[in-house]
């Protein structure tokens, strides 16, 4: 499993969420494949991890950077994937802010 990283506008994110439920369920729903975002302040976009099975998956989305896992938020929102998995691994937030 690696990481990617990517910031991205509201628009771009909807476009990679999509392709990424694509991919996801064409391989089955792979319980570890999440794809979390947290938002840039100053710019109103998000930051757009992707846990992606290999680096030949990492290809197919355009502008990503591979991240160490030491890398990712604490915190973040799951955008796609197994919620169980994602409560493994991150925080999240509520819309008013508050870390779980």
């Amino acid at each position: 499993m690696i990481w990617a990283r990517k910031s991205a506008s509201n628009i771009e994110w909807a476009l990679v969420k999509q392709q990424y439920n694509q991919l996801s369920s064409s391989l089955g729903l792979p319980f570890d494949m999440l794809m979390i975002s947290t938002p840039i302040a100053t710019t109103g976009g998000s930051e757009v991890y992707l846990s992606l099975l290999d680096e030949g998956h990492l290809s197919l989305f355009r502008g990503f950077d591979v991240v160490a896992e030491t890398d990712l938020p604490n915190a973040a929102t799951l955008s796609f994937g197994h919620l169980a998995a994602f409560k493994e691994r991150f925080g999240w937030l509520d819309e008013d802010g508050t870390l779980h």
